[in-house]
């Protein structure tokens, strides 16, 4: 795979512990240039005491010991001291607090943004930053609020990761999958001693201890595994102070006088160590090149082992009218293009709001748009902090940064709706360039969760703009646990890069068996970080090209989709009794972790998980899946994938009949509550309007011509060129998403 991105110059956030000299690590190898180490040191009158500082954000332990790091890696480092607190406890940080309220409290946040105001003033080329953040949230998010401010790219190559190890019977395997990474920072040469321990199983014998050491690294796991916590200490269950590494970073070692180290202590039981006087000597090296641990992207063989079977069960069915003369020969009169607005519970639904006028200007076309989505919103005592899912439709992918322009202002506050964007070409109607629905939910700002990561990883594609990587709702009020998570349109990028996948391969339909497998990848580690156990459904929109014809794309989608959950089980014998597995990761399995130097922590949790099934009975496997032929799509991909994902329940997947698949979440069996989504697909031969039944939320996606000869009028439309379905034939219709009312006690 092929996909170099641009070299940056880095500023790297250091703290002396093993995080962010691993991620220092990472940008080296990815070719980045890293010209300046920044660092916040507690305040003065805290230097000289025996007292701690418990920052949120900043590791303090070992401060005295950072000046060391300039001559260490040679490179200049820059310091501030913290002055702030930590008064913003959110987990998404909102920095919009410093202009409405004057005299609260200023957030230790606000010490990273003028450190590196003052390193930009130095260093004006600097164009990134680096920080060490693995599973916390609240790090990662001040980091991001900070570089999008100064605008700068935040890199993160360490987000999520893990080392996948042996599968054990103990579900709450955090400790277990994590333990790898605490040896990989060993294996690749950091001698980093423990300079703080807070958890129960940590005492002050760990102190000065070298992770480098095998028993070490064995009595903290063993100790998370039976207090609990993080057993790479990233929730602060211990700290580290890294003294030497790998001769490609580090040009010198530091040599700290033991009898220098004074252990302090607290009433909260945490010890530390108050390092008095420190000393450097520089190592002699005889290569500049980078440790093996971290040139090798541990791949298999790139030779390609096909995900799926070319005998697709997909049956080619003609269609009536060639798309190209749709604009031309169907009669609109029928279509009706109102704007819709469905209430349906806690759910309010904005379907093809559209200008209204003719306007060259795609700007101004959108601010009309989003001026009718507010003032819709308005009415129903809500804004668009309350949205959750938004879907953009153009006539023409170029007209894409005129309007998210326009888009984005309406998303100043943390963790911005999921969103999908396509464009349908010649498919939308006379006069129409821009389609805009939406899906709101009532109770967003209290109970709605999600995940917005803006940083640069191998994990997924950064989001750097105003949409999440996904956002949840709670089924019932009374139970927040069980979610349906809408997760945003996901097209082949490479993570750390953020360019489109290439490959080598010539073959054409190779060569979208991976990107499209890959794209399937990200959805599913977005699921895992938000704890879904089984997606409901699936939309893949697909482009053709001269050399692929959209139906073989359908094609192939299809089979990986099938394949993802085929694979959850394993037939045992004659009588067809399936085992639970845990499930793949298709595109590592396929083709390697190209996308990443360790695995990623998607493992933690299966998606989707056989162990999700209320039912164990053979046959049904596959929840409902369409290919939609668009017209182009985001970066020129060849694939986006749209799913939601059910969490925390117990899932039935069900073939009604030939035509319907439905997916239905339960939560406590018969006491809770149940929300299912359905797929129906209506194929050529079936002129019947199945989709318009009672107490249902439709989007519908079909040709100009099928979308004018059925009732559509509740229902968010999607042109497109042709569409298929599960049962493999070519549909006039299919309707999706159909969020079914909440039923209380379902038996």
């Amino acid at each position: 795979m092929t996909s170099q991105g641009p070299n940056l110059k880095v500023i790297a956030l250091i703290s002396g512990g093993k995080d962010s000299f691993l991620s220092i690590l990472q940008c080296q190898k990815l070719g980045h240039e890293i010209i300046a180490l920044a660092n916040l040191y507690p305040p003065q009158y805290q230097t000289s005491s025996d007292e701690d500082l418990n920052s949120h954000l900043y590791q303090t332990a070992g401060h005295t010991v950072i000046p060391l790091y300039e001559q260490a890696l040679a490179i200049p480092l820059y310091r501030r001291e913290i002055r702030g607190k930590a008064s913003r406890l959110e987990r998404e940080y909102d920095a919009s607090y410093l202009s409405t309220d004057q005299d609260s409290q200023l957030d230790e946040t606000e010490d990273l943004f003028a450190l590196l105001q003052d390193v930009l003033r130095r260093h004006p080329t600097a164009n990134a930053v680096c920080s060490g953040a693995i599973l916390s949230n609240y790090q990662r998010t001040r980091v991001e609020d900070v570089c999008l401010r100064l605008d700068l790219k935040s890199l993160a190559y360490l987000w999520q990761m893990s080392l996948p190890l042996p599968s054990t019977s103990d579900d709450s395997s955090l400790t277990e999958k994590a333990s790898a990474l605490l040896d990989y920072f060993a294996a690749v040469g950091f001698d980093a001693r423990i300079v703080k321990v807070a958890s129960g199983g940590l005492d002050e014998s760990y102190l000065w201890q070298s992770l480098l050491d095998v028993r070490v690294r064995q009595r903290i796991k063993n100790a998370m595994r039976k207090f609990g916590g993080s057993v790479v200490g990233e929730g602060g269950e211990f700290e580290t102070l890294v003294l030497s590494g790998p001769r490609a970073l580090f040009k010198g070692e530091i040599i700290v006088n033991e009898d220098s180290c004074h252990v302090r202590h607290d009433q909260g039981g945490e010890a530390w160590l108050n390092i008095d006087i420190s000393k450097t000597q520089i190592k002699q090296h005889d290569t500049g090149e980078l440790s093996s641990h971290v040139v090798q992207r541990h791949v298999k063989d790139t030779a390609l082992v096909s995900p799926i079977s070319h005998n697709s069960s997909f049956v080619k069915v003609p269609f009536p009218v060639q798309s190209e003369h749709f604009s031309q020969q169907v009669d609109f009169s029928n279509w009706a293009w109102e704007s819709h607005i469905i209430r349906h519970g806690k759910l309010l639904l904005l379907n093809s709001i559209h200008s209204g006028v003719q306007t060259q200007a795609r700007e101004q076309e959108m601010q009309l748009i989003m001026d009718s989505m507010k003032y819709i919103l308005a009415k129903e005592g809500l804004t668009s902090a309350h949205l959750i899912f938004t879907t953009i439709i153009l006539r023409n992918m170029d007209d894409f940064e005129k309007v998210n322009t326009i888009y984005k202002t309406a998303f100043t506050r943390p963790l911005p709706p999921a969103r999908v964007t396509v464009a349908a070409g010649k498919q939308m109607p006379p006069g129409t360039s821009i389609l805009l629905s939406c899906i709101a939910c009532r109770d967003i700002q209290d109970l709605g969760d999600g995940i917005h990561v803006q940083s640069i990883s191998y994990w997924a594609p950064a989001n750097i703009g105003p949409y999440s990587q996904a956002v949840s709702i709670p089924v019932s009020d009374g139970d927040n646990r069980a979610k349906l998570v809408f997760i945003a349109g996901q097209i082949p990028l490479v993570p750390e890069t953020m360019l489109p996948a290439k490959y080598k391969d010539d073959a054409k339909l190779e060569e979208f068996e991976q990107q499209a497998t890959l794209a399937l990848r990200h959805a599913r580690r977005i699921g895992s970080a938000m704890d879904v156990c089984w997606f409901s459904h699936a939309i893949a929109f697909v482009c053709s090209d001269a050399n692929i014809q959209a139906f073989e794309r359908a094609r192939i989608a299809y089979n990986i989709w099938k394949k993802m959950h085929e694979q959850l089980y394993i037939e045992e014998d004659s009588s067809e009794e399936l085992e639970a597995t845990e499930g793949p990761d298709l595109w590592d399995i396929e083709y390697g972790a190209q996308g990443s130097f360790v695995g990623v922590a998607d493992d933690l949790r299966s998606v989707p998980s056989a162990e999700a099934l209320r039912s164990k009975q053979p046959g049904v496997k596959t929840p409902g899946f369409l290919a939609v032929h668009i017209d182009r799509l985001p970066r020129n991909a060849s694939i986006e994938w749209q799913t939601v994902g059910f969490s925390s329940g117990t899932v039935d997947v069900k073939k009604e009949n030939s035509c319907t698949t439905s997916c239905e979440l339960f939560r406590n069996n018969a006491t809770s509550s149940c929300i299912s989504t359905t797929v129906i697909a209506v194929p050529l031969t079936d002129q019947q309007d199945r989709h318009n039944e009672p107490g249902r939320i439709v989007t519908v996606y079909g040709s100009a011509m099928s979308l004018s000869n059925v009732d559509t009028t509740s229902a968010s439309k999607v042109p497109c060129h042709r569409v298929w379905g599960p049962i493999g034939g070519e549909l006039v219709e299919l309707s999706h998403g159909i969020v079914e009312q909440w039923v209380s006690a379902v038996g």
